[in-house]
């Protein structure tokens, strides 16, 4: 999965473009929003992006990594 938060597309853009790659390799990706609920205990690996705003990465990602900070721990290589 890739979970991405941006407010003008840009992010979003680069998002989509990284499945196509992961693809090739016969991964399945998603891409979504990371307020969308998504069930991250059962993926294999997250991939997250977020927009950078006066120097400070964007409220919604923050919270995504809080919410999901344990089970990310156990995601990292």
């Amino acid at each position: 999965m890739i979970a991405v938060a941006g407010k003008h597309g840009s992010t979003r853009e680069i998002a989509e473009a990284i499945p196509d790659q992961l693809r090739r390799g016969e991964h399945d990706v998603d891409v979504v929003d990371v307020t969308e609920p998504a069930e991250v205990r059962k993926l294999d690996a997250v991939v997250i992006g977020g927009a950078v705003y006066l120097g400070r990465l964007m409220s919604e990602v923050t919270d995504f990594v809080t919410a999901n900070r344990d089970i990310l721990k156990s995601k990292s290589a």
